[in-house]
């Protein structure tokens, strides 16, 4: 979720799209994140019960002591992560650049929004890994190309919250069912933003129309 709330990416997005566009972005980016997944993993996982290692239900520790049971964790932790998360970032993006290959993002400008194209773009965001900022960079090149906003922001949503490479981080070491059912909540809730932006700006079309 970092790259989602990230304030330089929060105020480019300020900068480069309209505010609307930015208000729905972050009310959704917000729903998901507080109401949807917590919700979603309560439901696959169920209520887990916390855990709290018998060192620190000890009393009277120093912090000598305390430090001495957290370095030699943290350097064991660190390299558990580069074991098993080096394979998955090379894995993930391999598959990113072959998704890309398949799928030219370019390509993407002459859709035109429905279902169909809603599903075509909430699947290529959520699959793609991509660096912080360049769902922001995309989306705004195939806006000024054409892209509907409604297509827009479905991009700009699942390209930066979700991807390959933590849903296979959380396949292996939570639940595949759980890995899975973000994947699909998120191109989910992608797709009813984008239909909810563009009804959003049909509306004020209408409305200034009147005028």
């Amino acid at each position: 979720s970092s790259p989602s709330l990230n304030i330089v990416v929060l105020g480019m997005m300020f900068t480069l799209f309209p505010v609307d566009f930015g208000i729905f972005k972050i009310l959704f980016t917000g729903l998901f994140l507080l109401v949807i997944l917590p919700t979603l993993v309560y439901l696959i996982n169920g209520e887990k019960e916390e855990i709290t290692p018998d060192f620190f239900l000890k009393e009277n520790i120093s912090w000598k002591m305390a430090l001495q049971e957290i370095f030699p964790q943290l350097l064991k932790n660190l390299f558990l992560i580069l074991k098993t998360t080096l394979p998955f970032m090379i894995l993930s993006g391999f598959l990113g650049s072959l998704i890309v290959e398949i799928f030219p993002l370019e390509n993407l400008a002459h859709l035109t929004l429905n279902l169909k194209s809603l599903f075509l773009i909430a699947l290529v965001g959520t699959l793609l890994p991509v660096p912080i900022s360049f769902d922001l960079v995309v989306t705004f090149i195939l806006m000024n190309l054409g892209l509907p906003i409604g297509l827009c922001f479905t991009l700009f949503f699942t390209l930066g919250i979700y991807s390959i490479y933590p849903m296979l981080i959380i396949w292996r070491d939570i639940s595949f069912k759980l890995a899975i059912g973000i994947f699909f909540t998120v191109m989910l809730t992608g797709i009813l933003g984008g239909l909810a932006l563009h009804g959003f700006n049909s509306y004020l079309f209408q409305k200034t129309e009147n005028l």
